[in-house]
């Protein structure tokens, strides 16, 4: 987050930097923490909804954007702990 931002400015702006979408934030999906050696995160995940037509685009902080068939997710090299996340918080069945 960048000073003076809210969470969910913080959000739309990583949405854009990272698949170049705008997205409408809505409410909190849940959130983890992600502990390192040197750095402690605490992620907060929130539901967007962009444009049913929006194509994602791998912007300056991403290598790579698509649309991926939830069904599909477990063969894409996600982070660490994310199918977990979603199913927990019902994202995913």
């Amino acid at each position: 987050m960048k000073k003076g931002e809210t969470l969910a400015e913080a959000v739309r702006r990583e949405l854009r930097e990272e698949t170049s979408l705008d997205g409408e934030v809505g409410q909190a999906v849940g959130w983890t923490e992600l502990i390192g050696r040197r750095r402690h995160y605490v992620v907060v995940d929130y539901w967007v909804t962009v444009a049913p037509d929006a194509v994602p685009t791998a912007a300056t902080d991403a290598s790579d954007a698509a649309w991926v068939a939830l069904d599909d997710l477990e063969e894409w090299d996600l982070v660490d702990g994310l199918l977990e996340f979603l199913s927990d918080h019902q994202v995913i069945g």
